[in-house]
């Protein structure tokens, strides 16, 4: 587990990297998580907050080979 201060009240950006199996998680540039899922993860995508908390999403952009796709709110 990664413990990582985030300001409250300003907008944050979030990327997710998926290899294979692998997964490299990063807010603001900053490298925080890196994991082994042990299985391929292609074709899933998921957004996830705690209960008590206020979260906007914003900009979503899934990103592949030769393709790009823009999820609206």
């Amino acid at each position: 587990m990664v413990r990582k201060k985030i300001e409250t009240g300003k907008w944050h950006n979030l990327n997710v990297g998926i290899s294979g199996h692998d997964i490299k998680c990063y807010a603001n540039g900053e490298l925080l998580m890196e994991y082994d899922a042990g299985r391929s993860l292609k074709g899933y995508v998921g957004l996830w907050t705690k209960a008590d908390s206020v979260t906007c999403f914003e900009n979503l952009i899934i990103e592949t080979t030769g393709r790009r796709e823009v999820v609206e709110f």
